[in-house]
């Protein structure tokens, strides 16, 4: 995104594309009409800082502070794998070997958080 955070969202490529427009004017100051966001996506935003949240089809943004978050269909099997060590690009490549719920290619992206 402009301000340096990552945005990732599951859910039909159309809706992905409306949350992220939404977060986008979010992150510009919400000034003027919020752009519509349908009901069938969810996303993750993760702040330059490296705090992440929830980002719900109704506006809503969830902060969370756990050191990991999953979303989609295999995101019990993500979280476990990441509780018990791998990174997230190795639970997903895990997930996709051994869940129904997640296939394709793996895209990796990051950001580099600030000392503290």
């Amino acid at each position: 995104m402009k301000n340096g955070a990552l945005f990732a969202a599951i859910g039909e490529l159309d809706a992905v594309h409306q949350l992220a427009r939404f977060v986008e004017w979010i992150q510009e100051g919400a000034e003027g009409t919020a752009p519509t966001v349908r009901a069938e996506t969810l996303g993750i935003l993760v702040r330059p800082s490296g705090d992440f949240c929830l980002v719900c089809p109704s506006g809503e943004i969830v902060e969370y502070d756990a050191p990991f978050f999953a979303l989609g269909a295999p995101e019990t099997f993500l979280s476990g794998a990441m509780a018990a060590g791998a990174t997230a690009e190795q639970a997903v490549r895990l997930a996709i070997q051994h869940t129904d719920g997640a296939a394709g290619d793996v895209q990796v992206e990051s950001i580099e958080l600030p000392d503290d």
